[in-house]
């Protein structure tokens, strides 16, 4: 019988090499047309399959190269003997291709192909064709056609050819992999990529492996202004023109990563002091960071970041700078250290604070920030549908000097709700009312207008474990991501509950060695509840600053002090709820743990407290920190130092009489020097003079 066996290139995943038989039929009895060919003429079954001037033809089968056709024919009885004709059709226009005859059999024998008769490359879907073009046709014994399927471009797993790796540091590295899966090869494959700032592996995919074969691509960008346009060019005997896969990638500066590990100290002065940890990329070297200490006298910092105490109390911001380059961001680092006196307690905060929460006991309902604390931010409470999942979806906050977080304007904003709820506890913003969730299988944070019940715990090291189903609440701390979202890997988050401020009754005081102090505190102060300790506010009369004494002061009002039993010590001042001290034109600014210029625009000029080479006096700022419960003085009055004399009333600039003759040097108001001065009022090592 005839057996048919074909192939249709592209369904299968085996890159074939070796011939595979279209169409067979053997054996010397039973012959039939095989199923789904087609017969015209003469065509009889029987002992064998007999054409009379008949024809027979397949069915369409794909392109294939290199076909062959082997045969065995026998006489026809007593009649004619003739050849065997075979021809190739296409199988749209049943145009012939190809065509060939075999031998003439001779009576009684058999006529056999000792090798295929040979059919050529198809490179169409085409027919079979068998026939017998005269009277007495022939009988077929044997007979088999055979091929090689045609090859066909590669099939690429990506989309449109085209691979996309988003943003990639400069200086690292991103793989990504697609696969390919070519059909029926006689030779290999070479894949080759233009752009030195990709790699791709494997280079090549012999010609007898099998299955889809898994490509990987590496971006190695060096800098930000590598050109990141490449494609890989998949090449081979088989195919007539290549196949591309074109690259792209946008290249982003890489995080310095600089950190101080804790960023705030705050001890006791003659406590022992562990220095905070610095660490930062392993690619920059400390010759490119700048570390600078805004007040000396209370911590050093050396050119590698490692933090010393002063000889002074106060505080002072460690900064550690880096400049942006081709590789890197710019980027900051700072440590708070703060140094108190010892016996004073830092005063407690009057707007409220935010505590750690670390255990599912302590978690009340209330108001809450959810932080990172690596790099101090908190999840933005603005929850609109437009933002919720953007990058950056946070704010800033600051610690206060007993490691809890600052309330702000800013963290209020981010502040949430959380409530103990069916199944769980609600998270809802204070700023727009929305409630966090999660839903899908994404990363996506998401948002309802309904409680939605999150389970919380707590890890062992305290970070708080916020989840929907497999999902938890994590910062992605990525140079390009930095955002919370849900993700499956472990939660890194931690939350702050919500703590009102309430007055303390008093509050400690400490003065120096030198008698003087600046302060300005959290609460309403009376001054006359403690007679060794005078308050004063500055104005600015006449182009002189007068001390004005004063008792009764409001929050956050700048004031100098003095201890008129010597200092050295802490005085304990009451609060009060009534206050009458008229500050108007106080020349005293309260500090924000920032680092305050000598120049503040506007014609005004800033000093800060201080004793040089055994004299008390004002002195220029030059980017020192002034904590937020001591002031500075700024006034229009433009000078080297300013003095402070206490007589019967606390002056701050003196006017002393001289001649024109002077190796010191003269300055106008202006703080300009002056060569030749006239008859006038000038600036003279610190002080007003008067030229006659």
């Amino acid at each position: 019988m005839l057996l048919l066996c074909a192939l249709i290139v592209g369904s299968s995943s085996v890159w074939a090499t070796d011939p595979v038989t279209l169409v067979s039929g053997s054996g010397s009895s039973g012959y039939a047309i095989p199923t789904g060919w087609t017969s015209s003429g003469t065509v009889e079954g029987g002992s064998y399959l007999k054409l009379d001037n008949g024809t027979i033809t397949s069915p369409t089968f794909a392109a294939h190269n290199s076909l062959s056709f082997t045969y065995t024919v026998a006489t026809f009885g007593s009649g004619t003997n003739h050849p065997l004709t075979i021809r190739i059709l296409n199988a749209s226009t049943d145009a012939v291709i190809v065509e060939k005859t075999t031998a003439t059999p001779t009576s009684s024998s058999y006529i056999s192909t000792d090798s295929p008769i040979s059919l050529g490359d198809i490179s169409v879907p085409f027919k079979i064709q068998m026939y017998a073009p005269t009277g007495k046709g022939i009988r077929l014994r044997n007979y088999s056609v055979t091929g090689i399927p045609a090859s066909s471009d590669p099939a690429i797993s990506i989309s449109g050819n085209s691979l996309s790796f988003g943003e990639v540091e400069a200086s690292g590295s991103k793989a990504m992999t697609f696969s390919v899966t070519p059909a029926n090869l006689t030779a290999g494959l070479t894949l080759s990529v233009n752009n030195d700032k990709y790699t791709v592996s494997p280079t090549s995919i012999s010609k007898d492996a099998t299955g889809a074969q898994t490509i990987t691509v590496t971006a190695n960008p060096t800098t930000v202004n590598d050109n990141m346009d490449g494609k890989i060019t998949i090449s081979g005997d088989d195919f007539t023109d290549d196949t591309e896969v074109t690259l792209s990638a946008t290249v982003v500066r890489k995080s310095p990563a600089l950190v101080y590990d804790p960023t705030s100290v705050t001890i006791t002065k003659g406590e022992s002091f562990t220095a905070p940890a610095f660490s930062k990329d392993a690619g920059i070297n400390f010759s490119s960071i700048t570390f600078s200490s805004s007040y000396n006298d209370v911590a050093t910092v050396s050119n590698e970041g490692v933090i010393a105490l002063g000889t002074s109390t106060g505080t002072a911001i460690i900064k550690a700078t880096f400049a942006q380059t081709d590789v890197y961001a710019a980027g900051e680092a700072t440590c708070k250290i703060i140094v108190n006196p010892v016996g004073v307690t830092p005063e407690p905060s009057a707007t409220g604070y935010y505590v750690k929460v670390t255990a599912v006991d302590d978690l009340a309902d209330g108001d809450y920030l959810i932080v990172y604390e690596d790099e101090q931010v908190a999840l933005d409470g603005n929850l609109a549908s437009d933002k919720v999942d953007q990058k950056s979806n946070t704010v800033e906050y600051e610690y206060d000097a007993s490691n809890n977080i600052e309330v702000s304007s800013d963290t209020e904003a981010a502040e949430f709700e959380i409530k103990a709820i069916t199944g769980g506890y609600s998270i809802k913003s204070k700023t727009n009312s929305y409630y966090l969730t999660h839903t899908g299988s994404g990363n996506t944070l998401n948002i309802s207008d309904d409680a939605v019940a999150n389970a919380i715990t707590f890890s062992n090291a305290g970070n708080a474990i916020i989840k929907i189903g497999d999902y938890n609440i994590r910062y992605n701390s990525d140079s390009g991501q930095k955002r919370f979202r849900y993700y499956t890997s472990a939660a890194n988050v931690h939350l702050y509950k919500k703590v009102a401020g309430a007055a303390p009754s008093e509050i400690d005081i400490y003065v120096s060695e030198a008698g003087y102090a600046t302060y300005a505190s959290n609460f309403d102060l009376d001054f006359s509840t403690n007679g060794n300790l005078k308050a004063y506010i500055a104005k600015e009369v006449s182009s002189e600053i007068k001390m004005v004494e004063v008792e009764k002061v409001a929050a956050g009002t700048g004031v100098l002090l003095h201890a008129t039993d010597g200092g050295g010590k802490a005085y304990t001042v009451e609060t009060t709820t009534e206050t009458t001290a008229d500050v108007t034109s106080n020349l005293f600014k309260r500090g924000n743990d920032e680092a305050v210029a000598y120049e503040a625009g506007g014609g005004k000029y800033n000093y800060i407290l201080n004793v040089v080479n055994n004299q008390l006096g004002f002195y220029k700022a030059a980017g020192k920190t002034v904590a937020k419960n001591r002031a500075y003085l700024q006034t229009s009055i433009a000078a080297s130092r300013i003095d402070m004399n206490f007589d019967e009333e606390v002056t701050g600039i003196k006017l002393v009489e001289t001649s024109k003759s002077n190796n010191e040097g003269y300055y106008n108001l202006a703080g300009q020097r002056v060569a030749q001065p006239t008859n006038g009022l000038y600036i003279m090592n610190g002080r007003k003079v008067i030229i006659k």
